[in-house]
């Protein structure tokens, strides 16, 4: 009981940090409307943009983001016992994956294909745009 307790409030932990970068753009966003002073409102723009970017890319099921420990919880026992044989090489998957664009000129970039759709939707919405 006391293990699988603390397993539950590793993934609690997990998802309030994404909830903390979504709760922050969030908030930004709303004081956004409210301030018409050009720099203050691009210092809002990017606090958003930023934490929503931080907030999804943290969503990536790849280890050691906290993507990775939800869909672990998430995954059925047998899936989730080989998905965990992945957790040795997370590190390498993501500096793979940052690589691929530097080696083929921009023409493919996977972190951006997967996450920047759902940053522009969330950043579009919080800032009302």
């Amino acid at each position: 009981m006391f293990f699988e307790l603390v397993r539950s409030s590793g993934d609690l932990q997990s998802l309030a940090v994404t909830a903390a970068a979504i709760i922050t753009a969030f908030v930004v966003g709303i004081g956004f409307h409210e301030f018409w002073n050009f720099f203050l409102a691009n210092v809002i723009v990017y606090t958003v943009y930023i934490n929503v970017l931080l907030g999804v890319f943290n969503l990536l099921p790849i280890p050691p983001l906290d993507g990775y420990r939800v869909a672990l919880r998430i995954l059925p026992t047998e899936i989730a016992a080989a998905y965990q044989r992945v957790e040795q090489y997370g590190p390498f998957i993501l500096m793979a994956l940052f690589a691929i664009p530097f080696f083929t000129g921009s023409r493919i970039n996977p972190i951006n294909d997967v996450i920047g759709p759902v940053r522009e939707s969330v950043t579009r919405y919080l800032l009302g745009g």
